[in-house]
């Protein structure tokens, strides 16, 4: 999703209100509002700087889980999962965090993992067309990714040319799906050695 907003969700959990605000020491948050500025400007390292400063402080869901948010806008998308994270670890019920954590984790390219995320979000806040329309696209990644996969455990792989592999996924398979694909081209190709090289070349592209 990635909206420069950083309210972007209207629903609040009772904990976010009642623990990660009323706890959250005046420094720390005073640290989170400046971090928010700075978001604002798309000053996203120094936004980093003063959330950090502020989970040192005081640690909150929403602190990490903006936090995550400008690691996305850096493309450090494994920082950007881990805070999503620790900010569900404080509010299992975060919309927020498990709606970042599934575009970090679509851009780590674990696609069943983002669908998860995405799928219960919108349980959460059924009515949001922004979660909907993150469900609608974590879906379709999956589902291509999963057709591809089958294409190839069926026997078709002979017919679809090296080159044309990373056309075919369009960026859409998960490391578990790539594993499974190698070990498909050792089986089919273990007499063909040249041909076996191709498709795994062509494979490291897609």
């Amino acid at each position: 999703m990635g909206g420069s907003s950083l309210e972007m969700f209207s629903g609040k959990t009772v904990r976010e209100i009642g623990c990660n605000e009323k706890e959250s020491s005046p420094h720390a948050a005073s640290e989170k509002e400046l971090g928010n500025e700075y978001f604002k400007q798309k000053k996203y390292n120094d936004s980093i700087d003063c959330y950090s400063r502020s989970i040192a402080l005081s640690p909150t869901a929403v602190a990490f889980a903006n936090r995550a948010m400008a690691y996305l806008k850096i493309k450090r998308y494994e920082e950007a999962e881990n805070d999503c994270t620790e900010a569900l670890n404080l509010d299992d019920r975060y919309i927020k965090a498990y709606s970042l954590r599934a575009t970090a984790r679509r851009e780590l390219g674990k696609l069943k993992a983002s669908l998860e995320d995405s799928e219960f979000a919108l349980r959460l806040e059924p009515h949001n067309q922004k979660l909907k329309k993150q469900h609608a696209e974590a879906k379709g990644l999956y589902d291509k990714a999963q057709k591809g996969a089958s294409t190839l455990k069926a026997g078709h792989i002979e017919a679809v040319p090296p080159v044309n592999l990373p056309k075919l996924f369009g960026n859409a398979l998960s490391t578990l799906v790539l594993i499974d694909i190698v070990k498909c081209v050792a089986t089919f190709f273990m007499e063909d050695t040249e041909l076996s090289i191709g498709y795994l070349e062509n494979l490291t592209k897609v």
